[in-house]
């Protein structure tokens, strides 16, 4: 994907403690006790505490998650095909409640939510499938 600069795991896990728990933007972009930066030269997401490398600045969580929560028709398609698999799920009924502290608006709450279950539905996909939902990070089928 164009400008897209950080690896699949950086995303989705930084995602996934913004979401999953308490924490705020901010305390989202710390890794394990140290800040995540960025290392040019190593062209890639790293967790060290050495300054002055750039630190992921609090407001790219948002616009991860914001990427991922357009994304209702990738979303439709996984839970088709999720669907088809496993005939019995329910994970698409579930309420996906967000604490309200998240968001401020209705739109923004639909935003994280579709973006939280685009990652569960990622972590369903592997268990079911036995691959990656995405596998370079991009969605080559162009699905929005």
């Amino acid at each position: 994907m164009p400008h897209k600069r950080f690896v699949k795991q950086a995303v989705l896990e930084t995602s996934k403690v913004y979401l999953g728990t308490d924490a705020t933007y901010e305390k989202a972009v710390w890794g394990k006790q140290v800040p995540i930066q960025y290392d040019p030269k190593e062209g890639g997401m790293i967790a060290r505490g050495k300054d002055p490398l750039p630190r992921l600045a609090p407001s790219t969580v948002w616009r991860w998650l914001s990427w991922l929560g357009r994304l209702p028709r990738t979303l439709r398609a996984a839970w088709e095909l999720i669907g088809q698999r496993d005939r019995g799920s329910t994970w698409h009924r579930e309420p996906w409640a967000l604490a309200p502290t998240k968001y401020r608006s209705g739109p923004r709450q639909e935003v994280l939510q579709r973006a939280m279950q685009l990652i569960a539905a990622g972590c369903l996909w592997k268990r079911l499938f036995g691959k990656e939902m995405f596998p370079q990070y991009g969605i080559a089928e162009g699905w929005r």
